[in-house]
């Protein structure tokens, strides 16, 4: 029982280096779209908020 604990555990590990070694591939940059509160202040006419 604990041997194939072991062997799942270590094939699990191995499995995420293996998948981290690749790139990730390019997606089609998304366009963010303005959230609720930024359209709220726009339409309250405020240009910009600092932090």
């Amino acid at each position: 029982m604990m041997s194939a604990l072991l062997g799942a555990t270590a094939g699990t590990g191995l499995f995420l280096i293996w998948w981290s070694l690749w790139e990730s591939p390019e997606g089609t940059p998304r366009r963010s779209k303005p959230s609720r509160i930024a359209d709220l202040l726009a339409a309250a006419g405020v240009e910009k908020v600092y932090r």
